[in-house]
């Protein structure tokens, strides 16, 4: 049986406390035995047609050319440490990628696509 027992904290990092909290990213990161990466968009289009026959390289492909109509608003990171045999500690980081500083980022100003669904879903489990 594995256990996962959460760190006191849950960082959510932004551009205003990122300088100051990263030493802690780079600290767990470094410390981990292994990583989980998720990914939070703008929506999802929820029509495809996927086929369980699939190669792996098909699935990716077509959910690669899905996604790039929408804007990637959060990257988690979970950094998952040993601490006895079946045992881990996990180190929750969120990073807001959007919305960022136009201004200082002019080339990253496009437009994108917005499902009004997928962010009810994400402004109700924060």
């Amino acid at each position: 049986t594995t256990f996962f027992k959460k760190k006191t904290y849950s960082m959510d990092v932004t551009q205003e406390n990122f300088k100051e909290n990263f030493h802690l990213f780079r600290t767990a990161l470094n410390q981990s035995d292994f990583i989980a990466i998720d990914g939070e968009f703008s929506g999802l289009y929820n029509k495809l047609k996927l086929n369980p026959l699939d190669e792996f390289s098909e699935r990716y492909e077509l959910l690669r050319k899905n996604i790039k109509q929408y804007m990637l608003l959060q990257v988690g990171i979970c950094c998952y440490e040993a601490v006895a045999p079946g045992e881990y500690t996990c180190s929750p980081f969120n990073f807001n990628i959007f919305p960022y500083n136009c201004e200082q980022s002019k080339d990253l100003n496009t437009a994108f696509m917005c499902d009004s669904n997928t962010l009810a879903f994400l402004a109700e489990n924060k």
